[in-house]
């Protein structure tokens, strides 16, 4: 169900289609929208904050385990980013959904298997690949 805060005032509540386990999702800046990223499919699900109902449902690629680790909103507010765990032998995936469309805007593979990611602007991006990241790299692991 969805509340209102500071009072907790019910607002209404998400039918979610059978088989989805819901895990975590975020509001759209303009809050029009609820982003769901089940626990185990690959997809986000786009529910209505006017009405409480599923739009639609945005089906992101497919990598096993299906199942989505992390979702949020990057810091420039034009994209969602989900997280894809997959597994440590085939890697996992970032993907961006694009706000105005609702549509997915880029895939990024990743060899490894994520849990979370953290976005930050460009000058703290170049600050850590310049001052962290440069060898000599010793005990850090990405």
């Amino acid at each position: 169900g969805f509340y209102s805060l500071p009072n907790l005032h019910y607002m209404g509540m998400v039918q979610m289609p059978s088989g989805i386990t819901p895990q975590r999702g975020v509001f759209t800046p303009n809050g029009q929208y609820y982003l769901e990223a089940p626990a185990n499919k690959n997809e986000v699900v786009v529910i209505s904050t006017s009405n409480f109902q599923i739009t639609q449902t945005i089906s992101l690629p497919s990598i096993n385990p299906q199942g989505l680790a992390d979702i949020g909103i990057t810091p420039g507010e034009s994209y969602a980013y989900v997280v894809m765990h997959g597994s440590v032998s085939s890697g996992g995936m970032i993907v961006l959904i694009n706000l105005q469309t609702l549509s997915v805007a880029y895939e990024v593979p990743l060899t490894t298997a994520p849990a979370f990611i953290l976005p930050v602007s460009v000058s703290t991006a170049t600050y850590l690949v310049d001052n962290v990241l440069l060898p000599p790299i010793t005990g850090l692991h990405c």
